[in-house]
């Protein structure tokens, strides 16, 4: 049904980031869906035929651009999703490095490959975890054996506050997105189960995600495979949630004036993936008394992406590298000198395009740019 909706206006061609970047038309959503519709009248596909579709389908980082403008309402992120599923069930993919993704989910629970008994490695012995309580962060595999810096600084930040939170520790495992968004869902309902199963044995009523990729995986895709019984909120959120009810105007948790331009990346699974999160971040930065908020031309709805999502980053990393580039021009024809965002995979792809460049640029987590204003540091 989807297929037919398209009118093949081409709306969605000059909003493509794969298309601006790699100049071939053939990779837009329009030229996707005539390219599948050709594909799938053949009964048999050459070799070559094979190699072109999974190019123009994993050339993709499913930011949802298409999605924002198209007239028909087409759902192109979950459209892409399900075919890149077809494409692994018939062993037509997933593409390059992204076929490690399931192996290494499957025997270490984690994309990484790193040991599962060292995932809660960093925590320092300042930071008090309870055994039970209402608030549970999901802290996601990227930070917790790549950025481990900022899940510190939001728990520190969290106890600074009085706040009580649990982990789950070594029995977190992956949230699947990885592994959902290269089309690999085999054991998706195994890792759902476990970390439901895990946070409802904590009594967690509410689940804070510092990852943009697991909140959306939790709130969009978790509850197909399997029931989940708590509030899924992300960390952007949960602090806006406390600056509105006054949090930061005690005299023990003020917030240090900050005389910086600051302009805010909107990540894809934060934004047009769930559509709403927009405001919540920018009222966190906002609550930094001097600091002055500047907004790129494309924001928000429109925003471009980071180029590292859907498996772009590990399967053509020149293109993210690319993709990357562009939105940090973005950054810097604002006049602003730092880049604030709330996602670890823009962040990590960011700092791949600054080293690349040498933009005067820095690039922050929110997290991070708000805890120090505190004075709390993760070292």
């Amino acid at each position: 049904m989807q297929f037919d909706a398209c009118t093949k206006c081409g709306l969605c061609v000059k909003w493509c980031p794969a298309v601006e970047e790699l100049g071939d038309t053939v990779v837009s959503p329009a030229k996707k869906i005539q390219l599948l519709r050709k594909a799938s009248k053949k009964k048999n596909l050459t070799e070559s035929e094979i190699e072109e579709l999974k190019r123009v389908f994993y050339a993709c980082s499913e930011c949802g651009a298409c999605a924002a403008v198209c007239g028909s309402l087409i759902d192109t992120p979950e459209l892409w999703e399900e075919i890149r599923t077809e494409f692994v069930e018939q062993g037509m993919g997933p593409f390059g490095k992204q076929k490690v993704f399931l192996t290494r989910v499957k025997e270490k629970y984690n994309p990484y490959n790193e040991d599962p008994v060292k995932r809660l490695d960093w925590l320092p012995e300042d930071i008090k975890v309870a055994e039970k309580a209402d608030l549970g962060i999901y802290v996601g595999c990227t930070q917790s054996y790549r950025q481990q810096k900022y899940l510190i600084l939001t728990l520190r930040l969290l106890q600074k506050l009085g706040i009580k939170f649990t982990l789950l520790g070594n029995d977190e495992w992956c949230c699947g997105s990885p592994l959902l968004r290269t089309g690999q869902t085999e054991i998706i309902r195994d890792l759902v189960k476990h970390n439901v199963d895990a946070f409802k044995e904590k009594g967690v009523k509410r689940v804070v995600y510092a990852c943009a990729g697991c909140y959306r995986t939790s709130l969009i895709d978790w509850p197909k495979y399997y029931e989940v019984p708590f509030e899924v909120i992300h960390i952007t959120q949960y602090l806006a949630e406390l600056v509105n009810r006054g949090y930061f105007k005690l005299d023990a948790n003020k917030l240090a004036p900050l005389e910086k331009v600051v302009t805010y990346h909107d990540p894809c699974h934060l934004g047009r993936h769930i559509g709403s999160i927009y405001d919540a971040p920018r009222t966190v930065l906002k609550a930094i008394p001097k600091l002055k908020l500047v907004e790129m031309k494309r924001s928000k709805e429109t925003a471009r992406c980071c180029g590292a999502g859907g498996g772009v980053k590990a399967g053509m990393p020149d293109l993210a590298l690319k993709m990357s580039i562009k939105r940090l021009e973005d950054a810097t024809s604002t006049g602003a000198h730092t880049l604030v965002t709330s996602c670890p995979f823009c962040l990590t792809n960011f700092k791949d395009a600054l080293k690349e460049t040498k933009m005067d640029l820095e690039v922050l987590d929110l997290v991070e740019l708000f805890a120090n204003q505190l004075g709390i540091r993760a070292d």
